[in-house]
């Protein structure tokens, strides 16, 4: 996930638009992701940073692994691989934290923490067109796709490599951030 440290940077050199809480430019939570961000944000981060927001299919496909698991850590659910509604911390966390909960390419807080906005227009019907190897994107639609779960979810499903929700591109919340990718 993008950090605060990381979208500070962007605003300082753009000009463009702090997010929309007072925790953004604080040392203790520099290493947190960055919340409070519009799919336009998001996506202007990632052009200014020479990459791009991940398809809702990549997304997937780093947060299952190579093994294609259910969880970015395995097949079983496990509460302590992830920052949710009943961890011992309160809130969001760092980027880093939860290691054991590391996906198998090595993405870090694919489940829980925060939702992350995806490139892809948001579609009901998105599993029909798409496999474990193919990268469908829908390219219309009025929302866009957040991909992650949250910390305040609760239950397993709520953590499964495939969930998603749907927002729309203007709506920014506390619980909402976003990860790059760089294509090569």
């Amino acid at each position: 996930a993008v950090t605060n440290a990381q979208y500070l940077k962007f605003i300082q050199e753009t000009g463009y638009d702090p997010p929309n809480n007072d925790i953004y430019n604080k040392d203790e939570y520099s290493n947190y992701p960055v919340v409070d961000i519009n799919w336009d944000a998001a996506f202007n981060y990632a052009c200014w940073a020479g990459c791009q927001l991940p398809t809702e299919a990549q997304w997937e496909k780093a947060a299952r692994g190579p093994r294609n698991l259910l969880y970015p850590w395995g097949n079983d659910w496990d509460s302590t691989k992830c920052q949710h509604d009943k961890s011992l911390k309160e809130g969001i966390c760092a980027v880093y934290d939860y290691p054991e909960g590391v996906s198998g390419y090595g993405v870090y807080n694919q489940s829980g923490n925060v939702w992350e906005w995806c490139l892809d227009f948001y579609s009901d019907s998105y599993y029909r067109y798409s496999s474990y190897n193919s990268n469908p994107q829908c390219s219309g639609g009025e929302y866009r796709v957040n991909r992650g779960g949250c910390y305040w979810n609760g239950g397993s499903l709520y953590f499964l490599a495939t969930i998603r929700n749907k927002n729309d591109p203007s709506y920014y919340c506390n619980s909402l951030g976003f990860r790059i990718v760089k294509n090569i």
